[in-house]
């Protein structure tokens, strides 16, 4: 079994044109303190899709690892453990 806490959790968030019906552009990811511009977008999620560790955000199960999946749609976490973070809490998803 992996060790989920061994690894720094990596934070993210992406901005895109739309929502989930509508979207048809990524136009940013940011994780950590690194932001990655349109052109980029394929780096942060090779960058989050290899991370062994914990994934944190805002809404990632609802929508941000949707979103990245309708246009990668080869992309998924390699692990079972994902925070979903709202206003000042977290919430672990369990993910199978």
């Amino acid at each position: 079994m992996v060790d989920l806490l061994k690894l720094p959790p990596l934070i993210f968030d992406i901005e895109t044109d739309g929502l989930l019906d509508t979207i048809s552009k990524i136009h940013c990811i940011v994780v950590g303190d690194q932001r990655f511009p349109p052109e980029k977008v394929g780096e942060a999620v090779a960058l989050l899709q290899n991370h062994d560790g914990v994934i944190v955000g805002h809404n990632i199960v609802a929508f941000d690892i949707p979103a990245i999946q309708k246009f990668y749609p080869g992309f998924s976490h390699n692990m079972s453990l994902i925070l979903r973070c709202g206003h000042s809490w977290c919430v672990p998803m369990y993910l199978t």
